[in-house]
């Protein structure tokens, strides 16, 4: 497990980095899919978007 472990954990990073988003590892292994990481930083998006209008 330990390089799957370390390229996710270098790609949570880079899409953290990116999106300016708090993505973690367990998350991401959660649903280990581009389909899946792709509706996870959505969900994080949406969430701060929510934040920001203050209704969460």
């Amino acid at each position: 497990m330990g390089g799957n472990s370390l390229l996710g954990t270098k790609l949570v990073a880079q899409v953290c980095e990116r999106f300016s988003i708090n993505l973690t590892i367990k998350e991401f292994f959660y649903d280990a899919t581009l389909s899946g990481l792709c509706a996870c930083v959505e969900r994080h998006l949406a969430d701060r978007a929510r934040m920001e209008e203050g209704t969460l």
